[in-house]
């Protein structure tokens, strides 16, 4: 994805209106889903975040387009465009979390946010076990 400037970065990152936002859920076994508004990519990536507990339940499409349309972050609507011949949902989701990891270093980038080492390694080193122990015991 291609660099953004400060203005971009921070258009992308506002929180949208409640009616712009998108509905999701959260995955937990053994207790079904709990629903999660999505108003910003910042909760979008925390919804991602890899965790033995729960998976995102969210449509990839309606995702797509909210990127696209909402956020206006067009790259970042393309970067996460799910083609389920080429992986699993769970896979998928570890690329989506990946993808929009990258993006947030980015705009933190664009506006002379410094983002600390340590954690950047460990949040571009997911694992797909959480998310595939997960789908083995559905």
């Amino acid at each position: 994805m291609n660099p953004v400037t400060g203005a971009q970065a921070k258009h992308y990152l506002r929180q949208v209106k409640f009616e712009e936002a998108m509905m999701a859920a959260i995955i937990v076994r053994p207790r079904g889903m709990a629903p999660m508004i999505v108003n910003s990519v910042e909760s979008l990536y925390i919804l991602f975040e890899p965790n033995s507990k729960s998976v995102p339940g969210v449509d990839f499409n309606e995702l797509e387009r909210w990127l696209s349309d909402i956020v206006g972050d067009t790259e970042l609507a393309d970067a996460v465009h799910y083609d389920s011949d080429k992986g699993t949902f769970f896979e998928h989701c570890v690329k989506v979390y990946r993808k929009l990891d990258i993006r947030l270093r980015q705009y933190a980038s664009a506006m002379n946010i410094p983002v600390p080492e340590k954690e950047s390694r460990q949040v571009v080193n997911p694992t797909f076990t959480l998310y595939k122990n997960y789908a083995n015991h559905i």
